[in-house]
């Protein structure tokens, strides 16, 4: 028994090592597998097809993914190591919560594996853009990258918000985003105070449907539109008090997909906001 565990044992190590082998000559890894969709936006806008050997199957659904008609023609998986395992990968980038299991059974047998931390600000964007840039060996991308992401932030951010305008992210099950979050950061960047935040709320959080109404915010941000909702942890957002309240305050609707993640895509969260911004300014000004 010991000698065909001991067996099975040798061909994984000679798998591993001749999976390894594959990788470019100057090093690039050539067959990349992301586990996480976060890391599977990143690392498709860092890399040409050819080198990505599979993406998490998330990154195909429109509704959880900005890069889903880009995914489209990629291998996927569900983060199965005997899906992995048959890829042949020089390179597996997984997310800090993602598939654990998988993760540390790779990492045993040797493999490559890159965690990626999630963000939790526009500084973490950056960070983890250029550590996949460093691990795929394209920092010249990266940097890249990064300056065009720098270039357009920079043309849309607005002066700091001081005592302006203040928007409150508000979903299903009442959930918001506060302090410590991508949310805040990006609805900051776009020039507004963040309610959530302001209460004292941390991470994604509760906010109480009377809380909301009684701050009166001056933007209200949603996740999708009420009626696209199909769940009873949606009633809140059919409230009549909320319908009541949105037919005076403005609102706007930002896809759930653009803040799930950390990604240069991020810029397209505070462009929608800004122009909000600018629409209400714009109303309250003498004409």
């Amino acid at each position: 028994m010991e000698t065909a565990v001991r067996a099975v044992l040798a061909g994984v190590w000679l798998f591993v090592a001749w999976a390894s082998a594959a990788a470019a000559a100057d090093g690039r890894p050539m067959r990349i597998v992301s586990l996480n969709l976060c890391t599977d936006q990143i690392l498709m806008m860092l890399v040409d097809p050819g080198r990505i050997a599979a993406v998490s199957y998330l990154s195909r659904n429109p509704d959880a993914s900005v890069m889903a008609a880009e995914a489209a023609g990629l291998p996927v998986t569900h983060g199965l190591a005997e899906e992995i395992l048959t890829l042949k990968p020089d390179l597996v980038i997984a997310g800090t919560f993602t598939t654990r299991p998988t993760v540390q059974l790779l990492q045993r047998l040797g493999y490559r594996v890159l965690v990626v931390p999630p963000a939790y600000g526009i500084d973490d964007i950056r960070r983890n853009v250029r550590r996949i840039a460093e691990a795929v060996r394209e920092p010249g991308r990266g940097d890249a990258l990064i300056a065009d992401f720098d270039r357009q932030l920079a043309a849309l951010a607005a002066p700091a918000p001081e005592r302006g305008l203040v928007a409150a992210t508000y979903y299903a099950s009442n959930y918001t985003s506060g302090s410590a979050t991508l949310a805040d950061d990006l609805i900051r960047a776009a020039g507004f105070r963040n309610l959530a935040a302001e209460m004292g709320k941390r991470g994604t959080a509760r906010l109480a449907l009377e809380h909301l109404i009684w701050r009166a915010p001056d933007l209200v941000v949603l996740g999708r539109t009420r009626a696209a909702y199909r769940t009873v942890t949606a009633e809140n957002l059919k409230h009549p008090a909320l319908n009541a309240m949105l037919r005076r305050v403005p609102a706007v609707v930002v896809p759930d997909k653009l803040w799930i993640c950390g990604t240069p895509h991020s810029l397209d969260v505070v462009a929608r906001l800004a122009v909000q911004r600018r629409r209400i300014l714009a109303a309250r000004s003498p004409q």
